[in-house]
């Protein structure tokens, strides 16, 4: 029974998901704090639950369309394993349980932040993904906001230039990360009804349009030196190497000869954010 219940707790929210979301957090919050402390772990836990909270909040908003697709198919709400009461029950115990741990522990400032996040992503991002495929922009500031809750759980001003740098980063970032998993899984969104960017423009152009939105996130993260977040001499030669490999690896978007691998660009793309974080916290201990 136990086990069935975790399997339940961690599919309804999207755990991989609320996971990375949860270490965007851990950035912020040493970007600011320069050390781990103990009241490190109230900002993450706070997030960990408003994050699953809102991911089954998403699965419930979307169930008949999930039920449409070989990816979601099988999760707990379109196989009809759990009841709306069970749902909505999991939802606003999780969404009370981050709120009062963020509000109690860490401030009123990042349980706000942590709101906005949560009605983003549910309120304006997940209907707004019906209408237009442009919903990836509106998207992207979902992934800016966890490392400023981080950082204001910290001590830290939401409106300092260092933090501002960071979000920025994601928000970039997230935007070739939402295209390559449209692209990838296209034909199921499709079928589901959703808009993909494969009506809109060809072959050629969705692979200019991915590498332009790469380009603009390698150079993004280069602001990190620039506003000396990053200021260690190997750090910032990691950074190089890093940058370079992506934009090495994603040179089959502007080559005629060389396959292009949806799956493998997506990997890539998500291990480069996993590297950049890496840098900025490894960056706080030196």
């Amino acid at each position: 029974m136990i086990k069935k219940h975790l399997e339940l707790f961690l599919a309804l929210g999207k755990v991989r998901i609320t996971f990375a979301v949860t270490l965007s957090t851990l950035t912020g919050y040493l970007l600011y704090a320069r050390s781990f402390t103990a009241d490190l772990i109230y900002p993450l836990v706070g997030v960990f639950f408003l994050s699953a909270a809102s991911a089954a909040l998403n699965q419930w908003q979307e169930r008949k369309y999930d039920a449409m697709m070989q990816r979601t198919a099988t999760r707990p709400i379109p196989t009809g394993t759990v009841s709306k009461a069970y749902v909505f029950s999991y939802i606003f115990i999780l969404w009370l349980a981050g709120s009062l741990i963020l509000y109690v522990q860490s401030g009123l400032t990042p349980m706000l932040l942590g709101w906005l996040t949560f009605f983003w992503y549910n309120a304006i991002y997940t209907p707004m993904k019906r209408r237009s495929v442009f919903a990836v922009i509106a998207g992207a500031l979902i992934g800016a906001l966890p490392p400023m809750i981080g950082y204001t759980a910290a001590g830290g001003a939401w409106y300092q230039t260092e933090i501002l740098i960071v979000a920025f980063f994601f928000f970039i970032w997230q935007v070739p990360h939402f295209i390559l998993l449209v692209l990838r899984l296209g034909e199921q969104y499709e079928a589901a009804g959703y808009p993909t960017l494969t009506q809109y423009f060809n072959e050629t152009q969705l692979k200019g349009i991915v590498f332009s939105w790469i380009t603009g996130t390698v150079f993004t993260a280069f602001l990190l030196p620039v506003f000396h977040i990053i200021n260690n001499p190997f750090i910032t030669g990691a950074l190089l190497l890093f940058s370079i490999a992506l934009m090495v690896m994603s040179r089959s978007l502007i080559s005629t000869v060389l396959q292009f691998r949806f799956r493998s660009l997506f990997l890539n793309i998500n291990l480069y954010l996993l590297v950049i974080m890496i840098l900025i916290v490894l960056e706080t201990q030196v």
